[in-house]
């Protein structure tokens, strides 16, 4: 119990909006009520609802009335298990095209000519579909894209982004803000340091060992 008192979380989640970092409440007077080791079920509950539904619960409900005005409901539920149609939305056995991420991706402290930028992406371009996948689950929290992929994420203003960490010590494993998409990438001494890096990152993410940051 004073464990989880310790982290000081309350009941609200920082969006970005117009640039900005502000804190949502995720129930009423949400900013007053700290997260305790009697009410995290709670808690997930309404970060995951929050997640869910912030920001597209208009475009979701016009999304499923339209969807059951041609299909259903019943019919769905009876021939479709959740993981089907979360597939099938999400489109996920399109390869993941490394020439899009890079498209859409946003640099913080750097740009896409330094070298360990470069170095990052022909790392990714190394790696085969699957593995990609991993990575992308370990920046974002999921293996699958939505429909509109690496771009709908940056029109949604929350695109993939590489943030450069000047202070840390060479050779920290990179880590991630999955909730706002970010890689947070430390400095390298060179490309094969910086690979060695990823493939523990890739093995602990597989077997469920993550080390993102919600």
């Amino acid at each position: 119990a004073d464990e989880v008192a310790a982290l000081d979380i309350y009941f609200t989640q920082a969006e970005r909006i117009n640039g900005s970092l502000v804190d949502i409440e995720l129930v009423p007077n949400g900013a007053s009520k700290q997260v305790s080791v009697f009410n995290l079920d709670e808690y997930f509950h309404a970060l995951c609802y929050h997640k869910i539904f912030w920001s597209r619960h208009d475009v979701l409900d016009a999304f499923i009335t339209s969807f059951h005005r041609f299909v259903p409901k019943q019919l769905v539920s009876s021939i479709f298990t959740v993981t089907e149609v979360s597939q099938i939305l999400n489109a996920s056995d399109t390869p993941l095209s490394v020439d899009e991420w890079k498209q859409y991706t946003a640099y913080s402290n750097c740009s896409s000519e330094q070298v360990e930028i470069k170095w990052f992406w022909e790392i990714l371009e190394s790696l085969s579909d699957s593995r990609r996948r991993i990575l992308l689950s370990f920046c974002t929290g999921s293996k699958y894209l939505a429909a509109g992929g690496f771009k709908r994420l940056a029109d949604d203003n929350s695109p993939f982004t590489i943030q450069y960490q000047t202070k840390l010590p060479q050779g920290t494993l990179p880590t991630t803000r999955t909730c706002f998409n970010t890689l947070l990438l430390p400095r390298f001494d060179s490309k094969k340091v910086m690979q060695e890096a990823f493939e523990i990152i890739l093995r602990e993410q597989q077997a469920g060992v993550g080390f993102a940051f919600v």
